[in-house]
C-alpha cells in the first residue's frame, strides 16, 4: 500500500511539474521560491529530479518574458502584488502536495497561468499606448519649433526691410572741454532699410554754453517726406585740465628744526580762477607738498626740496639812536636793544653788553652789543656815545623850522624838541585842520607860531595880490584862534624864489616881496634844506646828514624842514645832537631874528 502512494505521488509530481512548465510567465524572483520547493520536497524523500528537470527546461523561457514582465511590474505596481499572491499559493501547495488532491493542484496551476496571460497582454498595451502618446507629444514640438522659426524671420525681415529714418553718430563727440572751439557735434541720417538708405537733412537746435562746464540738450531733426525724427544727446562741457602752481623756487632753506615754512606760491586754475586760498601743504623731512584740485577734481601737486640750514645770524636792534650825545658831568642811561634769530626767535636775553660811558670826561665811547643763536651764527653793533663840554656862546645859531604842518606827526616832533629843550619855528596851514590843536600846543611850549598859506594852492595863491592875502588872511585867523594873537612871521609858498608863480601872474613875487613888508610882515626863506620835499623817501639819517652838511661856520642857520615827513623829524634829535655838541646854539625866529631871503625870480 505505502509503496503505491509513493507512485501515485510521482505521478502527481509530473503533472504539477507540466503545470509550472506552462507557468513560463512568472517573474525569475519565483525562480528562487521554486527552488526552495524542491529542496522541501527532497526533505519530505519525493523523487522530485523530474521536477527539476522541467524547470531547467523552462528556463529560457522565463528569461525572454523577464523584460516584458519588468516593464509590466515598473508600469503596474498593484499587479506584482497580484502575482506576489499567487506565487506565494503556489509555495504553500508544494507544502502540502502529499495531502492536497493532485487534480485540484492542476487545476489551481491551470486558472492561474491563464490569469498571468491576461496580465501580459495588458501590460503589452499599455507599453503600446505610452508609445503612441511619446510619438504624439514629438510632433506637437516640432511643430511649435517650427511656427517660431517662421515668426522670427518674419521679424527679422520687418527689420531689415523696414524703412525709417536712422541716424549715425560717434559718441565720443558729444564731450568738449570748457572754453574750446565748439561747433555742434556732426549727426547725419538717411532714410529707408538696412540695406539700402537715403541720405537726408538734418537741422540742430542747441544751447550749448562752451564757457560753462554742463550737461546741454541737442536736438537734432531729420525729415524726409511725412517721416519725422528727432534724436536728442546730451553735450558734455568739462574741465580736464589741471590747476598751475606757482613758486618763487623750487627749493627753499628752512631753519633745522623749522615746522612751518614761508612760501611764496600762487595757484591757477583755467576754470576758477585764482584757488591759491585752496592749496593745501603736507611735509616729509625733506620736501614740502603743495596740492590743490579744482572745482572739476582735476589735482596737481608740487614739490619744493627743504635745505634744513641756518646760516643767517641774529640781529640787533638799538633802541633811541646809534650814536648819542650827552652833556659832559650829565648822566648817561642805557635807552635798550633787542635780539631777534631767524630760526631761534627772541634771543635778547642772550646779548652781552659790554664798554662804559664817562660822563665826566668829554670824548666817544663805544658800547657793544653781541649775541650768536643756537649753531653759533653771531652779530655784533655798536652805539656811540659823544660825550661833550657845551660851548655854545650864542655865536651860532641854528634856527630849525616846519613847514606845512600841523599833521598827524607834530606830536611826535614837539616830543622830541621837549626832550632835548629846544625851541623851533612852525610855518602853518589849514591844510589838516583836524590837527589843528598841536598850533596851540606848540605855542604852549614856547615854539613860534608863523603863517604859511591857508590853502597851499599855488593856482589860487598867486592867481593875484588879493587872493595871496584873502588866503594869508584866512590861516592868521586860524592862528589867533589858537593862540589868542596874530602872527606877524611868514614864509611864501614855494619861497620867495619860487617861479610857480609865473603861470598864474607875472612879477607878482616882486611885488609881494614888498606888499608884505609894508603891511608889517616879516618874511623869511632858509639857507639850509634837509631835502625833504624832493618827492623821494630818504631815512632820518639821510635827512640829519643833509642838515650837517650844510651847517659851517657862519653866525646863524635857518633850517628848512616839514613835519609832513615821518623820516624828517625822526633826523631831528640827531641835528640837535651834533649841534650842541659842536657850540651851536637852537633859537625860534621871531621878529628880532636875523632873516634869509632868496633872490627874487618872479
Amino acid at each position: 500500500m505505502k509503496k503505491k502512494k509513493i507512485n501515485k505521488s510521482n505521478r502527481d509530481d509530473n503533472k504539477i511539474v507540466d503545470k509550472i512548465d506552462g507557468n513560463a510567465s512568472v517573474s525569475d524572483s519565483l525562480s528562487v521560491s521554486q527552488d526552495g520547493s524542491v529542496n522541501d520536497q527532497k526533505n519530505d524523500e519525493i523523487d522530485s529530479q523530474g521536477v527539476v528537470d522541467k524547470i531547467d527546461g523552462n528556463v529560457s523561457v522565463s528569461d525572454s518574458l523577464s523584460v516584458s514582465q519588468d516593464e509590466s511590474f515598473d508600469d503596474q505596481k498593484n499587479d506584482e502584488i497580484d502575482s506576489q499572491e499567487v506565487v506565494n499559493s503556489s509555495i504553500d501547495m508544494n507544502d502540502d502536495f502529499q495531502e492536497q488532491n493532485s487534480d485540484d493542484v492542476a487545476n489551481f496551476y491551470e486558472n492561474n497561468n491563464e490569469h498571468v496571460m491576461e496580465e501580459n497582454q495588458a501590460n503589452e498595451s499599455s507599453v503600446n499606448n505610452d508609445l503612441s502618446l511619446h510619438k504624439s507629444s514629438s510632433n506637437h514640438k516640432i511643430l511649435l519649433i517650427l511656427f517660431c522659426l517662421i515668426g522670427f524671420i518674419f521679424i527679422l525681415s520687418f527689420i531689415l526691410f523696414r524703412k525709417s529714418i536712422y541716424f549715425n553718430y560717434s559718441e565720443q563727440d558729444f564731450v568738449f572741454d570748457v572754453g574750446s572751439n565748439y561747433s555742434n557735434p556732426i549727426v547725419s541720417a538717411c532714410y529707408g532699410n538696412k540695406f539700402k538708405c537715403k541720405s537726408i537733412d538734418v537741422s540742430v537746435d542747441s544751447d550749448v554754453d562752451i564757457s560753462t562746464i554742463g550737461v546741454y540738450k541737442v536736438t537734432y531733426t531729420a525729415k524726409s517726406g511725412s517721416h519725422v525724427k528727432k534724436l536728442v544727446k546730451d553735450v558734455s562741457i568739462v574741465d580736464r585740465e589741471k590747476p598751475v602752481i606757482e613758486t618763487d623756487s623750487d627749493s627753499l632753506s628752512v631753519c633745522p628744526n623749522a615746522s612751518s615754512y614761508d612760501v611764496l606760491y600762487k595757484a591757477y586754475d583755467n576754470y576758477d580762477g585764482d584757488i591759491t586760498s585752496n592749496v593745501s601743504q603736507d611735509t616729509t623731512d625733506d620736501s614740502l607738498i603743495l596740492s590743490v584740485s579744482d572745482s572739476s577734481n582735476n589735482v596737481v601737486t608740487k614739490n619744493i626740496s627743504l635745505i634744513r640750514e641756518d646760516l643767517a645770524a641774529p640781529s640787533i636792534t638799538l633802541s633811541g639812536n646809534q650814536t648819542v650825545y650827552v652833556p659832559i658831568n650829565s648822566t648817561y642811561s642805557e635807552a635798550g636793544y633787542s635780539a631777534v634769530d631767524n630760526c631761534d626767535g627772541d634771543v635778547t636775553s642772550n646779548v652781552t653788553v659790554s664798554g662804559s660811558v664817562d660822563t665826566s670826561k668829554a670824548g666817544t665811547y663805544n658800547i657793544t652789543y653781541s649775541v650768536s643763536d643756537s649753531l653759533s651764527n653771531s652779530t655784533t653793533v655798536t652805539r656811540k656815545v659823544n660825550v661833550y663840554a657845551p660851548n655854545g656862546d650864542g655865536s651860532k645859531v641854528i634856527y630849525l623850522t616846519f613847514d606845512d604842518g600841523p599833521s598827524v606827526y607834530t606830536g611826535e616832533l614837539l616830543g622830541i624838541l621837549a626832550r632835548y629843550n629846544v625851541k623851533a619855528t612852525f610855518f602853518v596851514t589849514n591844510i589838516s585842520s583836524n590837527y589843528s590843536y598841536y598850533i596851540k600846543q606848540a605855542y604852549e611850549q614856547g615854539h613860534s607860531i608863523a603863517l604859511h598859506t591857508s590853502s597851499h594852492n599855488y593856482s589860487r595863491i598867486y592867481s593875484s595880490i588879493d587872493a595871496y592875502f584873502n588866503d594869508l588872511n584866512e590861516i592868521n585867523e586860524t592862528v589867533k584862534s589858537m593862540t589868542g594873537s596874530y602872527s606877524n612871521l611868514l614864509r611864501f609858498p614855494g619861497g620867495s624864489s619860487n617861479t610857480v608863480s609865473r603861470r598864474y601872474s607875472s612879477g607878482i613875487m616882486s611885488q609881494l616881496s614888498t606888499m608884505v613888508q609894508d603891511r608889517g610882515f616879516k618874511y623869511f626863506d632858509w639857507n639850509v634844506s634837509s631835502g625833504d620835499a624832493d618827492g623821494r623817501v630818504h631815512s632820518s639819517e639821510e635827512y640829519a646828514n643833509n642838515i650837517i652838511n650844510g651847517l659851517g661856520n657862519g653866525s646863524y642857520y635857518i633850517v628848512l624842514q616839514h613835519d609832513t615827513n615821518i623820516n624828517s623829524i625822526r633826523s631831528v634829535g640827531t641835528v640837535i645832537e651834533y649841534g650842541l655838541s659842536h657850540g651851536y646854539t637852537f633859537k625860534a625866529l621871531d621878529y628880532s631874528s636875523p632873516v634869509v631871503h632868496h633872490k627874487i625870480a618872479n
